[in-house]
């Protein structure tokens, strides 16, 4: 209630708006932002037949919030996460000198899949 308004301390109470802020905008991220892409390749595709898949994810997401990200949209109950930073690969020009990057780095989730449940990718 400022100096020269005209609403009483009780009608001043009453207009105090309640802000609810997303998770993401708390220092978290949101859980469709945890999973960039599923990592599919030969040595994922063989993994895969050992209820493990791999994911491209977020460079700030934990092993909490990709387990949560793949029981949500996946259906399946992970058993255990590991997370890894695959560095970006620099290669020389030979004719000119330059250093140039070949593949960029990105974090890699190798995620543990309960027996019997499997994850289709289409």
């Amino acid at each position: 209630m400022g100096i020269f308004s005209k609403k009483d301390a009780a009608a001043a109470a009453t207009d105090e708006k309640v802000v609810i802020v997303p998770s993401h905008m708390q220092g978290g991220i949101d859980l469709s932002e945890v999973i960039i892409a599923p990592r599919i390749t030969e040595k994922s595709a063989k993994q895969s037949e050992e209820n493990v898949y791999a994911f491209e994810i977020n460079a700030r997401a934990n092993k909490h919030q990709v387990a949560q990200a793949v029981a949500a949209f996946y259906k399946v109950t992970p058993v255990k996460v590991a997370i890894v930073n695959v560095p970006t690969k620099y290669a020389k020009n030979w004719k000119t000198g330059r250093t140039q990057v070949k593949t960029p780095g990105m974090k890699k989730a190798m995620v543990y899949v309960k027996k019997g449940e499997t994850i289709a990718f289409v």
